[in-house]
């Protein structure tokens, strides 16, 4: 390599490292917005202050910053796919498959949801997978996209070759100490700030102790990526962010300007020779007005305005910012594809229409979303059978939690849950009556529809039970009626 292709390459990895400070300050701030940061969204809001109204201002005011979480509703709405736990089988193996739920986490479905969401978010987000050692179970361990520094292959984008983010570990003296931990295909250790190395737990020679069937390094972080970009990251939701941003500053300016010093008017003073009045701190004369503290004019002139004291307002612009706040609310709405209605409505409209339109447009994301999540869902699993076969491969593990090896040609089938339209308790009845009469269902399939945690033994129990009590009511006589009829109205 001649000295202009080193400087070239320079150039470019310093290229690179701008790029991707700019992406990490732009991913804390789209995760300030959904977690609902108040102490970082104030700072954003004083920037937005600032620049749209000067420096001054903050200065001058104390000001009540007001903001909401649109974010977090709509990118909740957005993400669809783990509304409802999805199933997961390996064709043709039903043993394989019992021991797939028996390693799985018991709140698998959260941590799905999370890693959608955060998908929907960020565009791209990472789901780190490890054997859990209390529990015996494969655990998955989510952060926000900002908190990872990844490096891809040069000719596949979509190729992690390094993954490293801080963590905090106890030094030699027992102190926390912030280190970077790196993981590779080869390799997986702690880093100081002097950049020299370590093991991280008993991993002693630093190598990553997981491998895939011809013994290639898997990094155990598997990406769930909403969209194709140019790069890894991609794009996140930084119109939605925005939006909100302008909707918190609307409400911020709304409060201040328009409703608190809007609305109570200036004190303005006409000719009242208030320079011979008040006491003086400070550099500064302080004149107290009111009913008890009268202010006199001894000698008022007459070739200037008569001597007046009021209170001077604007009118504002309450109803007209309202509206702005709305229009934007409902603009981005749309443009992400959802009901600006269910997002703005206090209280849900349940008419048959409606929950149609809601169902038609979760839908359509649904659409958008599952092919993306099905990628995922087999990237992860590839890293579940490295992550259990190494687990399996210590005896004392193996023999403390019954673990045993995934063969390599194992192909995960999964099942994402369809999304229904919602029926009103009449139109539910009705049509279990009518399924019921054509063999379709029975009261033990409602039973355990309505309450998934129950098995058909419990079930059954239960319906036999509501049966020996509803055989023990008998409708009362008209004369049994009337006497409890009497013997309430004594009582009160």
């Amino acid at each position: 390599m001649n000295f202009s292709e080193l400087s070239l390459w320079k150039t470019y990895d310093e290229h690179l490292k701008i790029q991707d400070e700019i992406r990490i300050s732009i991913q804390e701030w789209l995760y300030s917005y959904y977690s609902g940061d108040s102490t970082a969204i104030k700072g954003y809001l004083e920037i937005a202050i600032k620049k749209v109204l000067g420096d001054e201002v903050i200065k001058d005011n104390e000001w009540l910053y007001d903001f909401v979480n649109i974010t977090k509703k709509m990118i909740d709405r957005m993400a669809v796919i783990y509304r409802e736990p999805a199933e997961r089988y390996i064709d043709g193996k039903e043993e394989l498959t019992d021991y797939l739920y028996q390693i799985l986490p018991e709140d698998m479905n959260s941590k799905d949801k999370k890693a959608q969401r955060f998908a929907k978010l960020f565009n791209t987000s990472l789901t780190q997978v490890y054997f859990n050692k209390n529990t015996g179970r494969i655990d998955f361990n989510l952060e926000p996209s900002h908190k990872y520094k990844v490096k891809t292959d040069y000719d596949d984008p979509y190729k992690i070759t390094e993954i490293s983010y801080e963590k905090y570990f106890l030094n030699k003296v027992g102190k926390e100490e912030l280190f970077t931990v790196v993981w590779t295909e080869d390799e997986h250790y702690k880093m100081d700030a002097d950049g020299k190395k370590y093991p991280v737990g008993e991993n002693e020679d630093m190598k990553n102790p997981f491998k895939d069937e011809e013994d290639n390094g898997i990094i155990p972080f598997p990406f769930l990526m909403a969209e194709d970009g140019e790069d890894f990251w991609g794009i996140g939701q930084d119109d939605l962010v925005n939006v909100n941003e302008m909707v918190n500053f609307l409400l911020t300016f709304l409060l201040n300007d328009a409703i608190v010093l809007g609305t109570s008017g200036t004190l303005l003073a006409v000719n009242l020779e208030l320079q011979k009045k008040g006491e003086e701190k400070n550099s500064l004369k302080k004149v107290r007005v009111g009913r008890r503290h009268p202010i006199v004019v001894e000698q008022a002139r007459g070739d200037l305005a008569p001597p007046s004291l009021s209170y001077v307002s604007t009118d504002p612009l309450i109803v007209e910012i309202q509206n702005s706040i709305d229009y934007r609310i409902k603009q981005i709405a749309v443009l992400k594809g959802l009901n600006p209605n269910a997002i703005l409505s206090e209280i849900k409209d349940t008419s048959d229409y409606q929950k149609m339109m809601d169902a038609a447009e979760m839908i359509e994301i649904r659409r958008d979303d599952i092919e993306p999540c099905r990628a995922y869902e087999k990237r992860r699993f590839e890293v579940i059978k490295a992550v259990n076969n190494a687990a399996a491969k210590d005896s004392e593990l193996k023999s403390k939690f019954g673990l045993k090896e995934i063969p390599w040609d194992a192909e995960l089938e999964i099942d994402f849950a369809e999304i229904e339209i919602q029926k009103s308790t009449d139109e539910l009845w009705k049509d279990r009556e009518e399924r019921e009469k054509r063999n379709m269902g029975s009261a033990l399939d409602w039973l355990m529809e309505e309450n998934p945690d129950l098995d058909e033994e419990q079930a059954q129990k239960i319906l036999n039970d509501n049966r020996v009590i509803n055989s023990n009511q008998k409708p009362l006589t008209r004369l049994e009626q009337l006497t409890q009829l009497n013997r309430e109205n004594v009582n009160d």
